[in-house]
């Protein structure tokens, strides 16, 4: 059990709220212990790239992730047989590769159709060091130069800017004191001790062509340090392009700097000046 009172009546805070928001707040808020604990950049296309074109990966990018797995797409078959059995056949075929850094920190995924770079800070829960987010756009921005020669010309289809933000607050506290989010339910249940919520907007005021899901839910703290006294959230903040807007591989870059304006005001929107504190503000 949590504890605390209920929250509002919507996933979000009120629009009167965030109108007053603007993307001054990821530039100017800096913390020294962020709930980081991975970013997700992806690019989906319409249409598959030639499985050809992906065989240089391993050698174009050892450098950056020496370990590299070959991906592999399963697809199941169901057919009936001459007596009415039913009969299923599998096939596999060559979908690209995973590659990753010694630390498992860097893990890239080129397939056929999407391309998908994730950025995670060492151990289970976001205690170890985290690069911020220069350092990992600059990762990015020199990852999709390299590969800008096997995805140009391919119709994108959705591009994603997702934040996975794992938070401890103390139990026996309100949920109010920590997150402005949250879910009504009825007066005559009590106890809670399971919550996942999720939401997802088609328009972000201020930053246009850009759509948002935002999640918040209850997970287990693996972390010894913190388990005894605290409660454990994911905070889920995913900005992802709209249809027909979506970016190139060319333009991702520019792409992922407006995202992340529209993702920082969202985290900003989402929490208490309370739960700033726990992440230690330096400006």
């Amino acid at each position: 059990m949590f504890g605390g009172r209920p929250f509002s009546d919507t996933l979000f805070m009120p629009a009167s709220v965030t109108s007053q928001l603007s993307s001054r707040h990821t530039k100017c808020r800096q913390y020294r212990q962020p709930p980081v604990h991975e970013v997700v950049l992806s690019l989906t296309l319409a249409a598959p790239v030639a499985v050809a074109d992906l065989e240089s990966l391993p050698s174009l990018l050892r450098d950056r992730f020496p370990i590299a797995q070959r991906q592999r797409k399963v697809q199941l078959n169901v057919a009936i047989g001459p007596q009415g059995e039913q009969v299923l056949n599998q096939t596999q075929e060559p979908d690209g590769w995973r590659l990753q850094n010694i630390e498992t920190t860097r893990v890239v995924s080129a397939s056929r159709s999407q391309l998908v770079m994730h950025a995670a800070r060492p151990g289970p829960w976001p205690t170890g060091t985290y690069d911020g987010w220069e350092a990992i756009y600059h990762e990015a921005r020199e990852l999709y130069e390299l590969l800008s020669g096997i995805y140009r010309g391919s119709q994108p289809a959705r591009a994603g800017l997702r934040y996975l933000n794992r938070i401890a607050v103390p139990q026996n506290t309100e949920y109010a004191e920590w997150f402005t989010i949250g879910f009504r339910g009825p007066e005559f249940l009590h106890d809670e001790f399971g919550i996942n919520l999720r939401q997802s907007w088609a328009r972000i005021e201020g930053h246009g062509s850009l759509g948002a899901t935002l999640g918040l839910a209850m997970i287990q703290i693996p972390e010894p340090s913190l388990q005894a006294g605290h409660v454990g959230f994911l905070l889920d903040i995913e900005v992802f392009s709209l249809p027909q807007r979506s970016p190139s591989i060319e333009e991702m870059p520019d792409w992922c700097r407006r995202a992340h304006d529209a993702e920082g005001d969202m985290f900003e929107a989402a929490i208490t000046d309370q739960l700033r504190q726990r992440f230690e503000v330096t400006r």
